[in-house]
């Protein structure tokens, strides 16, 4: 889900679209019974700033094949797209961007010692 809010743009996709919880009850383990639950959609303004175009399409299928993740950086840089306070908005950058390049290290050499510095 992720690679698809942040691939194509689409900001506005909640973290998690939709929670479905089971509830049983019953008096052992061996006989439950399945309570009625609610299930819970959210939906809003789903309209992309990246179209879809075969191109795209081909682009996000060969990244979902390769099992590539977005950086983990891109939640924090959305988020500070969609903060109103400039304070918090700068905070969320911020981390986005450290997280970024530490990121990018870590998969350019995983395991590996990146940085060291003797002061």
């Amino acid at each position: 889900m992720s690679l698809i809010k942040y691939y194509l743009r689409h900001s506005s996709i909640p973290e998690s679209l939709f929670a479905v919880k089971e509830k049983k009850w019953g008096e052992s383990l061996e006989q439950l019974f399945h309570l009625p639950s609610i299930i819970s959609l959210s939906v809003s303004g789903m309209d992309s700033i990246e179209p879809l175009r075969p191109n795209t399409v081909e682009k996000v299928q060969s990244a979902l094949n390769h099992k590539i993740k977005p950086l983990i950086a891109m939640a924090y840089l959305h988020r500070a797209q969609k903060e109103d306070m400039p304070r918090y908005k700068w905070i969320d950058a911020t981390i986005a961007a450290e997280l970024a390049v530490k990121e990018v290290l870590i998969l350019k050499k995983p395991g590996g010692r990146l940085l060291s510095r003797t002061v």
